[in-house]
């Protein structure tokens, strides 16, 4: 009867079988127990029995490959790496803790002679204080033997120098002995390797001493048995305590090989076929998808061995009808392209499309004469290497919509033409100017290429002066123009199409310090651009604002060079990550366009330059972003405490300021903060005398106090109103306002501050707290009052704080007999004489939405 999992005390174990022989095919060295048994013979523990070990030389540790998977395209050699495959350098390592190694225990027959597991306590211990094996007759009480065989052990991988090693503890008071030995030829004969007969121990008794024993002649040897023998002749003759047994060499090398060798390379250029080599590194190029086996083998050839996928990486598009980029029948082999296929677009009538709900992506593409492909506005395409289009003088077969986006993530070079179509929001006079970059490379000017009619004017930015000249503006990478919109009338949205090579990879470009230090640069990538990055890469380069023209309300068409008072700029912070809208009219539209972090393809900005270059690079290449100064408004941010207040005037215009609570921000003037241009209308901040548009404070505490300060063009009533807020303001903090000339408090949170004032400057009647305590007043209502009078044969009506916007007249049988819409003035008048001697129902709209009605008697 065969037994694994051997008990010396029971005899018996986990049943493998019977009879004379078995075969067992074990994955690791293993101990099997066999017991005899006869009718009229001994039983169980009394039975004959032996044990046998049957040892499996180790192979080369677990091959790791790199990649596991990969995918090569024609004419690219993927790089294929493994390691590990090798030898071990212990052929043999015990610590007992647990048992690692099928170890034979034999002696006499006294069941208290077996070597056993001791763990470490208070008397002995081993180096570790772990489990350790022990025998002696102190533990038996007779005289006896014990022996501890190690299972086979193959040197054939190991070259000198060869060591055993361990820790022991032996005792004896002269009458026991232990020994090391060593067989080579199956336990026939055994050479000892030391004899102790004195007590060995360390720096104590109760230490441990270690031990090397020099195993050099035994190299190469292929079966090699260690045995730790120990006799004693009396009882009571103490013990030996082992621990720590390793038998370690210089490993020789292991082989590789790859199979199959179709596809395989020696280097990256496919220039030298693999033909069975000893490598660890192949280059691999098959015509199909291929699995690849690396075996490596050791002296005696047990082999340990991986597999690597490398599956074929061209997808071409070979739909017959569909131009859906995101299906995969549409392509070879089936499936959608990833970042690691090589995509090939061939002349076909169904151009592929990338609609704005798709984010697409491959590893490098081209698109051949005929062929074609568009990405939709939302849509984006990430490619890791080159974006090649073969065809000439059809650059409008590649298009990239307005509001789509090519990344490329490598710094490589773009051969051939493509289309970047943006959305131009042209005013009814056509008067008004974009600041647009070019994303392409070209020998195109804008003034003749970029819409039709094409603009009459293109003008460059002079930094020394602060005014703008005229220029054909030939596309330069980073340098951005002012550009008129196209000649004819009336509000329409146009594609404006810049046509080139698309720009690719790093650009340092020259700034000027002179005068004033402005610059008008653009993003020069087809894809959105995230500015925060720019200025975090380049804080030595450039000042931390960035300024977008937002041309929606503006109504000066004349230069005023340095004395411009910078009303129509919108502007970003790229350190407290917050923006502010450009001065509108709340009667226009797109009042309140907030730049974020990301900038759209194609659009210019100011910067104020400190020094040297501004580098770019495909590293603040994003998707993201929706602010668009040709026309879309925006979301905001979410990860910092702010709020945005604006002022409107009498007259309807509207002036914004931000304050940023956030980590990292100071209460000190400082990079955080970006200056108010003191339009003729203005909401500000005060810091130090500083009248600041945008504040960026230290993170938020309930105690503190901003001062605000306006400028006013006009006497009259103003409004001064939250207009959005993040983070705790969002969720519920209370803002409060007090007019410090009033001795009044609003909270702004629940609705606005109307106030009157004089035209003028007024940096000490506001201030901003956070919590009642900090109130100096209790709010008071201003109530509108709606007046009534004949004056000169007028009937006048006044409204002594909210603008009129509506009037209406009705007669006493309810019949209108006047109304005038679009007032929006404090006063209106209406000529008596037309009404005269009689009674009319007066209706008044105010800007509220308030409607007041009264009795007019027309004597």
């Amino acid at each position: 009867t065969w037994y694994t999992d051997w008990d010396n005390d029971t005899h018996t174990g986990t049943l493998v079988g019977t009879g004379a022989s078995i075969n067992v095919n074990p994955t690791e060295s293993t101990l099997y127990g066999v017991v005899a048994t006869k009718t009229g013979c001994p039983t169980g523990v009394n039975a004959a029995y032996n044990l046998i070990t049957i040892a499996v030389t180790p192979p080369p540790t677990l091959i790791v490959p790199n990649p596991v998977e990969t995918i090569a395209c024609t004419n690219e050699f993927k790089e294929i790496n493994v390691t590990g495959g090798i030898i071990p350098p212990e052929a043999l390592f015990e610590d007992f803790d647990p048992v690692k190694n099928p170890w034979i225990s034999m002696t006499n027959d006294d069941p208290y002679g077996h070597w056993g597991g001791y763990m470490s306590d208070g008397v002995l211990h081993s180096p570790d204080n772990s489990v350790f094996a022990i025998t002696g007759s102190y533990f038996s009480y007779s005289a006896m033997f014990s022996w501890l065989q190690s299972p086979p052990i193959s040197l054939l991988d190991y070259d000198t120098p060869i060591n055993l090693t361990f820790n022991h503890l032996f005792w004896t008071d002269g009458l026991s002995t232990a020994k090391v030995r060593v067989s080579t030829d199956g336990g026939l004969t055994w050479d000892v390797l030391r004899t102790y007969t004195t007590d060995q121990y360390g720096s104590g008794l109760l230490d441990f001493k270690a031990e090397t024993i020099n195993l050099d002649t035994y190299a190469g040897e292929p079966y090699l048995l260690l045995v730790f023998d120990y006799n004693s002749d009396d009882a009571d003759e103490w013990f030996w305590a082992i621990d720590d047994i390793k038998i370690t060499g210089v490993p020789l090398p292991t082989s590789f090989e790859w199979t199959p060798y179709t596809g395989l390379y020696l280097d990256g250029a496919g220039a030298t076929e693999y033909n069975g080599e000893n490598v660890q590194t192949v280059y691999a190029s098959p015509a199909t998808t291929t699995v690849y086996t690396v075996t490596s083998s050791t002296g005696v050839g047990c082999p340990s061995t991986t597999t690597v996928t490398v599956n074929r990486g061209d997808k071409n598009w070979i739909s017959p009808s569909s131009t859906d980029w995101n299906i995969a029948a549409n392509w070879n082999e089936g499936g959608v392209p990833t970042a690691d296929h090589c995509v090939r677009i061939p002349s076909t009538s169904h151009k592929p499309i990338i609609d704005g709900t798709t984010t697409a992506f491959a590893k490098n593409v081209i698109i051949e004469n005929g062929g074609g492909l568009t990405i939709e506005g939302g849509g984006s395409l990430t490619v890791t290497d080159y974006f090649n289009h073969l065809g000439t003088g059809n650059e409008a077969d590649v298009v990239i919509k307005h509001n789509g986006n090519l990344i490329q993530v490598n710094d490589v070079a773009n051969t051939g033409e493509i289309t970047v179509e943006k959305d131009f929001k042209f005013s009814a006079d056509r008067k008004q100017y974009n600041y647009v970059t070019a994303p392409v490379v070209s020998g195109r000017n804008m003034k003749t290429s970029i819409y039709t009619p094409n603009p009459t004017s293109v003008q460059v930015y002079n930094t020394g002066n602060d005014y703008f000249y005229e220029t054909p503006g030939p596309y330069v990478s980073g340098l951005a123009y002012a550009v008129k919109e196209s000649p004819g009338s009336g509000t329409a949205t146009v594609a404006g199409k810049l046509m080139g090579v698309p720009f690719n990879g790093p650009l340092n470009y020259t700034l000027n310090t002179s005068g004033n230090r402005y610059n008008l640069v653009g993003n020069p990538y087809p894809s959105n651009l995230d500015i925060k990055k720019l200025y975090d890469n380049n804080t030595t380069k450039i000042e931390s604002t960035f300024y977008f023209w937002d041309n929606t309300s503006n109504t000066l068409h004349e230069q005023q060079g340095s004395n411009y008072n910078g009303d129509h700029y919108a502007k970003f912070n790229a350190v407290s990550n917050t923006g502010t809208a450009a001065d509108c009219s709340v009667y226009g539209t797109g009042c309140n366009k907030v730049p974020d972090q990301y900038v759209k393809v194609g659009t210019g900005f100011m910067i104020q330059a400190k020094t040297g270059t501004l580098n770019f690079t495909n590293a603040y290449r994003t998707t993201a972003g929706n602010i668009d100064f040709f026309g879309k408004p925006s979301g905001f941010d979410t990860q910092y405490d702010r709020y945005w207040l604006t002022m409107t005037s009498p007259s309807g215009t509207q002036t914004m300021m931000a304050v940023v609570y956030f980590d990292g921000g100071t209460d000190e003037f400082s990079a955080d903060d970006t200056k108010s241009f003191q339009g003729s209308n203005s909401l500000f901040s005060i810091l130090d005398t500083k009248q600041l548009n945008i504040q960026g404070r230290a993170p938020f505490r309930i105690n503190d106090r901003v001062p605000l300060g306006y400028k006013a063009f006009e006497t009259g009533t103003y409004i001064i109103q939250l207009e959005d807020s993040d983070g705790i303001f969002e969720e519920g903090q209370s803002i409060y306002l007090i007019d410090k000339l009033l001795n009044k408090t609003v909270k702004i949170t629940d609705k606005p501050y109307k106030f009157l004032t004089r035209a003028g400057e007024f940096n000490d009647r506001f201030v901003i707290v956070y919590r009642p305590g900090n109130i100096i007043g209790t709010a008071a209502e201003i109530s509108n009052q709606i007046l009534f009078a004949k004056v000169d044969n007028q009937i006048v009506i006044t409204s002594t704080i909210d603008r009129i916007t509506e009037v209406e007249l009705f007669n006493l049988n309810s019949r209108s007999v006047y109304k005038k819409s679009d007032i929006n003035s404090n006063e209106h008048r209406i000529d008596a004489l037309n009404f005269n001697h009689q009674i009319v129902v007066v209706t008044v709209k105010t800007e509220t939405g308030e409607f007041v009605t009264r009795k007019f008697v027309n004597n």
